[in-house]
């Protein structure tokens, strides 16, 4: 259910009767939360309060949950979250919790699946980009999208269990909440790994096509060194030089400067540096 402020509830008939507000979405931040920077939880009394971050819409959001034990109650705070909230509702009409401790759960599985689908997307641009990769189609600019995406759901994704831990401890649940986030982290840290890979596989590729130039360039200054040089001699201005009247000299330094400038670029080419 939803209000026309945007507040979501989780509706549910308790065993006493009535409609009763599980859990309750409120789209604003606390004014308090500006001062929150990371993951951080205080709890007083019957009342576990959680400073985290989700990844919503592309980016990393601020989010505040309060877990109530008296009231049996979850109420979360957060902007532009619209996407983790539509999530954990489906899973709880999907699941039907009728407790604190169920919804919890339901809860930290909701936020999962929003951040399994975009590791799923992620997979899936890291795949797409090797055959581009090694036809030279992809950039720099197109890895740094990628790494930042990876790196704000591996922030997200250690928010969530720091939310698990902190309410197993408080509503004594064991590790029943943190399993699968940690477990999904290890797959989150699997395909940064891959990433990382690709990346030193995108300088190997640059490096490739950077020491094709300079071999080019270099055969290049080779094959004009000793056709320099014999120019360079006879341009010096001495005296006594006899080929300078010798009627056949002229053409027979041409031929022979053509005949290294070709035995050079057979060689190079045997060579594979052509």
């Amino acid at each position: 259910m939803r209000d026309d402020e945007g507040t979501a509830c989780y509706e549910f008939r308790p065993e006493s009767g009535g409609i009763g507000c599980l859990w309750k979405h409120v789209p604003s931040l606390p004014e308090d939360v500006g001062k929150v920077r990371g993951a951080r939880a205080e709890a007083s009394g019957d009342v576990l309060r959680v400073f985290f971050r989700v990844f919503s819409g592309g980016r990393l959001r601020r989010f505040v949950a309060e877990i109530d034990r008296a009231a049996g109650t979850l109420v979360t705070y957060g902007e532009r979250v619209e996407e983790v909230v539509q999530q954990v509702l489906e899973e709880a009409r999907r699941v039907r919790p009728s407790s604190l401790k169920e919804f919890v759960a339901v809860f930290v599985n909701g936020i999962q699946s929003v951040y399994h689908d975009e590791l799923a997307e992620i997979d899936a641009l890291v795949e797409n980009t090797v055959p581009k990769l090694m036809k030279g189609e992809k950039g720099r600019d197109d890895f740094t999208k990628i790494y930042h995406r990876l790196r704000n759901l591996h922030r997200a994704v250690h928010d969530l269990i720091f939310f698990a831990v902190r309410a197993e401890g408080f509503l004594g649940l064991g590790t029943v909440l943190s399993s699968g986030p940690t477990y999904f982290e290890g797959m989150v840290s699997t395909t940064l790994d891959r990433f990382m890979d690709l990346f030193m596989l995108y300088y190997t590729v640059v490096g490739e096509k950077t020491n094709r130039v300079v071999t080019r360039l270099t055969v290049i200054s080779s094959i004009f060194l000793p056709l320099t040089l014999i120019a360079s001699i006879y341009g010096m201005n001495f005296r006594y030089m006899p080929e300078l009247y010798v009627p056949w000299a002229y053409p027979v330094v041409l031929t022979g400067m053509l005949a290294i400038a070709a035995a050079q670029i057979i060689y190079f080419r045997r060579k594979g540096w052509l």
